[in-house]
């Protein structure tokens, strides 16, 4: 089980990397792009956290 945790936790860092380097550059153009695309990371992170728990 810890196997299987530890490999979905890397995948969902690996999806969610690229959203926050996103949210980095938009972030110095316009605070709202950068809300939402950090949000959506976010909500990537917690489905793949309760995927991997259930």
């Amino acid at each position: 089980m810890d196997k299987h945790k530890s490999i979905s936790i890397k995948e969902a860092l690996q999806i969610a990397r690229p959203f926050l380097l996103k949210d980095k550059k938009v972030e110095s153009g316009s605070n709202s792009d950068g809300w939402h695309i950090s949000r959506l990371a976010k909500i990537v992170l917690s489905l793949m956290y309760k995927l991997s728990f259930f």
